[in-house]
């Protein structure tokens, strides 16, 4: 049986539980002992903090301890970590990408400037915040050209999750009519929020129809194994809550011209990943957000028959792999999510 590490696991109750229907021995880690996952797994511990000094040196004494064959963070502050660490144990973390491709998609100011190179009408326009303090900047002359006439912005975390600390404000470009009163505007409100208004980056807003999620497997070679859409109708603290699954032909398309163009410059990715897409119509869409980890609602593609652990279980046993792409899950699925309860006497 494969025994599979799954650290920062929180809330993510059916992931455990997926991984145990398709055969993998489960050994899960939190630094709360009341995350309520634990409880699900074959065997767990508790974990450090990403930032304490011993947090990588715990997991890789776990993963000796305990045979550990693949290991897989659920949280995007773990995950560079895990990747910048990937030459001590190259077989047990094979499914991270390189710490370059990890960082830059957790950065959100880099993943734009690295991105916006390669399909510049598909990336949402982004500042620097800093920029905006710098009046003869280049980088923040072009910005407002692009958003002069638009009624908001958005601002948000250079570094982020759960869509924490994301805020839509007034055009300040727009609504004042020079640039000095427009920087007093906002560093008047990151002052209000008690905000370092250098770890954010402004944003264009875009006014879209559609919010869709799409759950990506790589394999070890960076190419595209299968993919699943899915298109958010509410989201409860960042994460979704009720979905459905679509299938459009122009995404599929464009990921499939991204991912190629993306391994042709050396920037691989590997592994569960999932991309995040604001759509106006087929002409007019934004990739917003990479995060190269299992989706918070990867569910709902499992249960449409996009089954990723299929192709964990093969890769890791050195089998081949089928590359079905789109072509086996399930359209028009939905996935409603309501809280559940369960009781334990004694906490570990």
């Amino acid at each position: 049986m494969i025994k599979v590490l799954l650290s920062g696991v929180g809330r993510r109750v059916e992931l455990v539980n997926f991984f145990k229907e398709n055969g993998f021995y489960v050994i899960s880690l939190d630094i709360d002992l009341t995350a309520p996952a634990l409880y699900f797994s074959n065997k767990f511990y508790k974990n450090f903090k990403f930032n304490d000094p011993y947090f990588i040196s715990n997991i890789v004494d776990i993963i000796n301890k305990e045979g550990i064959d693949i290991a897989f963070s659920l949280i995007d502050p773990e995950l560079p970590i895990f990747s910048e660490n990937k030459d001590i144990l190259k077989n047990v973390f094979r499914f991270f990408p390189d710490y370059n491709v990890v960082n830059i998609t957790y950065n959100k100011l880099l993943f734009f400037e690295v991105f916006s190179k390669l399909i510049k009408n598909n990336i949402i326009p982004t500042l620097n915040s800093s920029a905006l303090f710098s009046e003869n900047s280049n980088e923040l002359n072009s910005f407002i050209e692009e958003v002069i006439d638009d009624d908001f912005l958005i601002i948000k975390p250079i570094w982020g999750s759960s869509s924490l600390n994301v805020f839509k404000l007034k055009n300040v470009f727009k609504y004042f009519n020079n640039l000095e009163k427009a920087i007093s505007y906002f560093k008047n409100i990151i002052s209000i929020l008690d905000l370092d208004y250098r770890s954010f980056i402004i944003q264009k807003y875009i006014n879209f129809n559609e919010e869709i999620t799409v759950d990506i497997f790589f394999d070890t070679g960076a190419d595209l194994v299968e993919l699943c859409q899915r298109k958010r109708l509410k989201v409860r603290a960042g994460e979704v809550e009720r979905a459905v699954t679509v299938k459009y032909n122009f995404l599929t398309n464009f990921i499939l011209y991204l991912s190629r163009l993306l391994k042709d410059n050396n920037f691989k990715f590997i592994g569960p990943v999932n991309f995040q897409f604001l759509i106006k119509d087929e002409e007019n869409f934004y990739l917003s957000e990479v995060n190269t980890r299992f989706g918070g609602g990867y569910p709902l593609s499992y249960y449409a028959n996009a089954n990723f652990f299929e192709h964990i279980r093969n890769i890791t046993l050195g089998k081949s792999i089928s590359y079905p792409l789109d072509s086996r899950y399930q359209q028009n699925l939905f996935l409603l999510r309501y809280d559940s309860s369960f009781i334990i006497e004694k906490i570990i």
